[in-house]
């Protein structure tokens, strides 16, 4: 009898295991192509991008940081770029899923800050996030990235037990 309920016990670990696998897979790869489909968007109408830069720091940020517009600009779009093709990669799942969620606590507390507080300049009216592809209102904006912020918090918490140490695998 109890060879019978420990056989059945396995078949279930092995069945919550496949899911817990599928769900994550799903989850890198609507970020992978998320973050993949914006930076390259960014970068196609990057002077439009510069503009929605440059109108944010204008907005919310201090002097000091006004003259890297380009920089802060060409950053963003890299950064974003190199995360998605990174994400496809599985050794680097820890790494990955911090940086998309730290990425995505940023611009959802900036298009919060956006949306709920306007600067007295006024709210921008596009964030930007897809370039000039289409354009996003800040009630819209926010509320992607509150979902892309909930779906890298799931993929964090499912996957923060992957691995056992933060060493990076071809180092």
């Amino acid at each position: 009898m109890s060879k019978g309920i420990s056989q059945v016990v396995k078949i279930t670990e092995a069945k919550i295991h496949t899911t817990k696998g599928a769900i994550t897979s799903t989850l890198r790869y609507t970020l992978c192509i998320s973050f993949l489909f914006a930076g390259v968007l960014k970068l196609i109408s990057i002077t439009s991008f510069y503009h929605e830069v440059e109108l944010f720091l204008l907005a919310y940020f201090p002097t000091f940081l006004h003259g890297y517009v380009k920089e802060i600009g060409i950053s963003v779009c890299i950064a974003e770029i190199a995360m998605a093709l990174l994400g496809l990669w599985e050794q680097l799942t820890r790494y990955i899923c911090l940086g998309f969620l730290l990425m995505l606590s940023f611009f959802t507390w900036l298009t919060c800050i956006n949306l709920f507080f306007p600067s007295p300049i006024g709210s921008v009216e596009s964030c930007g996030c897809f370039g000039e592809f289409f354009r996003l209102s800040p009630l819209h904006s926010f509320l992607k990235n509150v979902v892309l912020w909930l779906l890298s918090l799931t993929y964090f918490l499912l996957t923060r037990h992957k691995t056992s140490s933060w060493r990076i695998p071809f180092l």
